[in-house]
């Protein structure tokens, strides 16, 4: 008889056999020695020696970042202390270079935290000169508006309020307070407040348009008509109406017509279904 038993569910039913062989031979297995479990001790002590390798690889990036965070706080020290002793010398700071191993971010942050200081004294310098320039025309609006009080000619623009004197009898008056001026507006102010609730009585009255409307009743009336252009307009107009009643009615017809023609349809499939 041939066995027609599978070859790997005979390994597997003889793996018994097969190792008593293996020992009585005397030869020893992975198992035995325990060899099998030192070579994964070996795997992953190189696993973790290589993790090492890599943190350390990795702290000379860090030591440079922090090196560099160190030389930023320098530099602004450096800066601040000159600013104190006013030794400070004029002229844009230079933009260092990226360093290796340096992110972008981190070098765009390096490069905004060291052009900080420059660009809030530019923006702090702008906003005094916009103040001055705006005191300057405030001051010489004052000195105008003095001057046409005193009755002396108005000064010339850019001279200050304190450079026109006045008259000797007016030294000892006390200076008069100038007069706000009015706010210009493009409309004009409503007369009286509009409340929301409020109610209109009656429709706007328009008496130019009035005026203007025609009916078309005095339109006609101006166009003069003769005898036979009265009979010529009255038998066009019977004409008109003749066609269209006759198209009315042939409408009606033909609508009649599909009204029967749908109804036997009809009548027909029933018949149809019945007989079925």
């Amino acid at each position: 008889m041939k066995d027609d038993t599978p070859k790997g569910a005979l390994r597997i039913l003889n793996a018994a056999k097969v190792q008593a062989a293996f020992r009585k031979q005397g030869r020893v297995t992975s198992e035995d020695t325990g060899e099998h479990t030192l070579k994964r001790k070996r795997g992953e002590e190189k696993k973790a020696a290589k993790s090492s390798d890599d943190s350390k690889a990795n702290e000379p990036a860090k030591i440079r970042t922090e090196a560099d965070k160190e030389a930023a706080k320098a530099e602004k020290a450096a800066k601040a202390s000159g600013e104190e002793g006013g030794k400070k010398k004029a002229g844009k700071p230079e933009i260092p270079k990226i360093g290796p191993n340096e992110t972008l971010g981190e070098y765009n942050r390096r490069v905004e935290a060291l052009m900080r200081g420059s660009v809030n004294k530019a923006i702090k310098s702008a906003e005094a000169l916009k103040g001055q320039q705006i005191q300057a025309l405030k001051a010489e609006k004052a000195a105008r508006r003095a001057a046409a009080q005193a009755g002396l000619p108005p000064p010339k623009p850019g001279s200050s309020f304190s450079s026109n004197p006045l008259p000797a009898g007016a030294a000892g008056k006390k200076e008069p307070s100038p007069s706000p001026e009015p706010e210009e507006r493009t409309f004009a102010e409503a007369p009286q407040r509009r409340r929301l609730n409020d109610i209109a009585l009656a429709p706007p009255q328009l008496p130019k348009m009035r005026q203007a409307k025609k009916t078309p009743s005095e339109i006609g009336s101006k166009i003069p008509l003769n005898a036979g252009q009265k009979r010529i307009m009255e038998e066009e107009r019977e004409r008109v109406i003749k066609m269209y009643r006759d198209m009315k009615a042939r409408k009606e017809q033909e609508k009649a017509v599909e009204k029967e023609e749908k109804e036997a349809e009809k009548r027909k499939k029933k018949k149809a279904r019945k007989s079925q």
